[in-house]
């Protein structure tokens, strides 16, 4: 029974147990087309999409073109329509590219609907297959954007920012995550002034080809260091490294722990189901606050989220921040939103009046 239940925590496209293949299996390589939510059209009248190839190394495809359409919600008509020939094999590990779609109408602020229709075929094969967004089975996304006229609204000497981004050095059996240079440029189409990239302390210290065997001297994390902060001086933008770090709360459960800008790497995998039923956490929060250096910050990740999965507590042993665990160490800042449902929004603000008297004295979090 064991094979079969990571299918019901977060599924990836190839991840198979022995001769046991699950249903969303696909010889194929992920595909996959994005936008950002929000685009700044005030400046620069056009629109980034972000294609991006994933294990084509395993699976080659040829992506032969994309057929795009722009659907205004505010009347649904047709604002633009283009197909962008690619007629490239993809054959890398990890590939992305961002098309931008130049057209004044980008100008008018609203909200749109695009359609990205991939067409593709395999080497040696004649066969054309067509995915409207992407080939992920029974996970498609629509695509919706807000074409802003103006730039995000700031109070002065503020700046925007994303605490918690998964680049592509998050890959293992149940996720992935995306390019970190385009991200600097989706970023600031989105006017993002910063973010910090935060993979998986149980991703960033696995053999770069196997992400169920370890390598002591964490390439991933050398790597992730090196890329980063050659981008700081490239691209001239404020993106920083970090590590989304497992470690055990106020209970012995694995929570999840933001460390920025901390030059060594601190071991968490007692979450990373890479052997079951062995999720002891690795430190505590308090050891890791010990460990990590003084010029570093240290952010409870999406800390009013609940831990409602069954599967997630009896398998991987995670739990979830509670204020005994934000009082008793040296927190910096808490992460306290994590997706944008209004309704989470609402609960993080409430969470976070009714505790900012109780913790202002043990937390910088205000």
């Amino acid at each position: 029974m064991i094979e079969f239940l990571p299918i019901l925590l977060y599924p990836e496209l190839h991840y198979h147990w022995g001769l046991f293949y699950p249903l969303y299996f696909r010889k194929l390589p992920e595909i996959i087309a994005d936008v950002p939510y929000r685009i700044d059209v005030s400046s620069e009248s056009s629109i980034p999409i972000m294609l991006t190839v994933k294990d084509a190394h395993k699976y080659p495809i040829i992506l032969d073109f994309l057929d795009i359409l722009i659907i205004s919600q505010t009347d649904n008509t047709l604002i633009y329509k283009e197909k962008v020939h690619i007629e490239k094999l993809y054959d890398e590990k990890f590939s992305s590219r961002i098309f931008t779609l130049q057209n004044d109408p980008f100008g008018i602020e609203q909200k749109v609907e695009i359609w990205v229709d991939i067409a593709a075929h395999k080497p040696n094969k004649k066969k054309q297959l067509v995915f409207v967004n992407d080939n992920l089975p029974g996970l498609h996304t629509r695509l919706l954007t807000y074409l802003s006229a103006s730039p995000l609204p700031k109070m002065e000497n503020w700046f925007a920012g994303e605490t918690h981004y998964h680049s592509y050095y998050t890959d293992d059996q149940v996720e992935f995550g995306g390019d970190i240079k385009g991200a600097v440029e989706l970023a600031r189409r989105m006017n993002i002034d910063w973010f910090f990239v935060t993979d998986h302390s149980y991703d960033l210290d696995d053999d770069e080809n196997n992400y169920l065997k370890n390598d002591p001297t964490f390439p991933k994390w050398e790597k992730l260091k090196k890329e980063v902060t050659n981008l700081q001086h490239t691209e001239k933008y404020p993106v920083f490294y970090g590590e989304e770090l497992s470690c055990g709360n106020s209970e012995n459960k694995n929570v999840h722990f933001l460390i920025i800008n901390n030059a060594g790497f601190i071991p968490g995998y007692g979450d990373s189901a890479e052997k079951w039923f062995r999720n002891k956490p690795t430190h505590s929060i308090n050891e890791a606050c010990q460990i990590t250096g003084e010029n570093s910050l240290k952010i409870g990740a999406h800390t009013f989220d609940r831990n409602n999965n069954p599967i997630n507590t009896l398998l991987l042993n995670r739990g979830t921040w509670h204020e005994q665990d934000v009082k008793e160490n040296p927190i910096t800042y808490l992460q306290i939103i994590n997706k944008k449902d209004r309704r989470h929004i609402a609960h993080a603000k409430k969470m976070v009046c009714a505790s900012y008297e109780r913790l202002q004295d043990h937390c910088v979090c205000r």
